[in-house]
């Protein structure tokens, strides 16, 4: 979310793209994320969600911080935002369901807590980045958005090991 929320910025910034353009480009992330929601769900199904959720993380957090780490190259900027936002919504996917199996009797309040935690984690990174770029360069909030993306690896396993009930 850190890198998301300053996304135009960072295009207008380096490759001089217009509103526009960066619309576009947001339009195309879309609907890789739109693409990896779907493949996520079909992958959790087949793969498990845990191993949906790890490649997702992982590809997620190589994503966003090679975005931001691109400043010549426009085409390798969207590449890797590109592979960011789909990864991102395959895992989100997997993430969802393997929350709302916690307990069945309690699925609606897991996913309200879920969706709960995912907002205010938006509004945090969101204001933490922008104190970072005041500061700084997107390459600091591309290591703390990476980083952010890794730190889900432990919590899982953690919900994973707390609760063998789950079909993982």
């Amino acid at each position: 979310q850190g890198m998301f929320a300053h996304i135009g910025v960072y295009y207008s910034k380096h490759f001089g793209l217009n509103v526009s353009q960066i619309g576009l480009v947001l339009l195309m992330a879309g609907a890789g994320s739109v693409a990896g929601t779907v493949a996520g769900g079909r992958l959790a199904d087949v793969l498990g969600k845990k191993t949906v959720i790890t490649f997702a993380s992982i590809v997620t957090a190589a994503g966003v911080f090679g975005v931001s780490l691109v400043k010549e190259s426009f085409m390798l900027a969207l590449l890797f935002h590109l592979l960011w936002s789909t990864a991102y919504g395959c895992g989100q996917s997997a993430l969802n369901a393997l929350v709302s199996e916690l307990d069945p009797d309690l699925r609606g309040t897991e996913l309200a807590l879920n969706s709960t935690a995912m907002y205010a984690g938006m509004v945090t990174a969101t204001a933490a980045s922008a104190v970072l770029l005041q500061a700084g360069t997107f390459v600091a909030i591309g290591i703390v958005s990476a980083l952010s993306a890794l730190i889900v690896l432990p919590i899982v396993e953690y919900i994973v090991r707390q609760n063998k009930h789950l079909q993982y």
